[in-house]
């Protein structure tokens, strides 16, 4: 497959999965996700321009893992694309931009699911400038005010229900009043859940948001 073939296809499943996730229906993207994943390793960064479309891809794939639920997958990609970035990166990781970027969404997510504010959160970003103080500060200071998830959404037992949860949420509430409420939701996903032997709190509740 040509290069040009290649990447209007992924930009092609893109745009499926940007429309998935407008209409609500996010429990729909991961298979989606994964083909674009497969056809992500077709690229091959063998010039700059390559490397940047990879680096684009791999940080989509962060972000949509991320949107669908999936944070090990959306942690796994903006690792990737970070290790690309570093290629285009100067001696002072100053040169590729996107790096800040891609080190803040890589914090952010660990920091929502391990609670991590101090200390080992600069094993992810020691390597992108060697004074890294100010983005840590940057990251945390904006992680304080982010709601923290239950680490149990990252477990197996949960990923293998939870579009299947999610699809049952919005077919009984999609045509009722109850469609964007997020109390109903939580209360809703916190049921099928306990149904399923899962013990689940809402961000709001979640006792490691203290």
């Amino acid at each position: 497959m040509d290069y040009e073939t290649l990447v209007n296809e992924i930009i092609e499943k893109r745009d499926e999965v940007y429309q998935l996730i407008e209409d609500n229906l996010t429990f729909k993207i991961t298979p989606v996700l994964n083909e674009i994943a497969q056809k992500a390793e077709e690229i091959q960064a063998d010039d700059p321009t390559h490397i940047i479309d990879k680096i684009s891809v791999y940080e989509f794939l962060g972000d949509g893992y991320y949107s669908g639920g999936r944070m090990q997958l959306a942690l796994d990609y903006y690792r990737e694309a970070i290790e690309l970035g570093k290629s285009l990166a100067d001696e002072n990781r100053q040169y590729f931009e996107p790096l800040r970027s891609l080190y803040t969404k890589l914090v952010m997510v660990r920091y929502l699911f391990e609670g991590n504010d101090s200390e080992n959160l600069k094993e992810e970003i020691s390597d992108y400038v060697k004074k890294s103080k100010s983005l840590r500060e940057d990251i945390l200071e904006e992680c304080q005010y982010a709601t923290k998830h239950d680490p149990v959404e990252d477990s197996e037992e949960y990923l293998a229900v939870i579009d299947e949860i999610e699809e049952r949420i919005y077919e009984e509430t999609k045509d009722s009043d109850d469609a964007d409420s997020s109390e109903v939701y939580n209360q809703l996903k916190k049921q099928y859940l306990a149904e399923r032997g899962i013990e689940w709190s809402d961000p709001l509740t979640y006792s490691g948001n203290n």
